[in-house]
């Protein structure tokens, strides 16, 4: 599984739609309206999810890729190359 089949296998249609939108439009969460909870975000060319901890800067992500399959790791939502896209709300 792809790492965007992953993604969207854990959104609704309308939430597909909407990343796609803003994706497409590269637009991204700004630093200072970040609050804690699960977003989507992207790196390079990979797309997954990450639950912020906006005081630690950091968060654990959810993600996939074909080599590796479901994996999650520890990452700093202060690094330039990720963006937040979207946040996921009621999860």
């Amino acid at each position: 599984m792809t790492c965007s089949e992953y993604i969207l296998s854990k959104l609704s249609k309308k939430e597909g739609i909407t990343l796609d939108k803003i994706i497409e439009n590269n637009e991204k969460v700004a630093h200072d309206k970040v609050q804690n909870g699960l977003y989507v975000f992207t790196q390079d060319f990979h797309i997954g999810f990450i639950d912020v901890n906006k005081e630690s800067l950091s968060g654990k992500t959810d993600e996939c890729t074909e080599n590796r399959g479901i994996f999650s790791r520890n990452l700093s939502i202060a690094d330039e190359s990720l963006l937040l896209r979207m946040k996921c709300e009621g999860r």
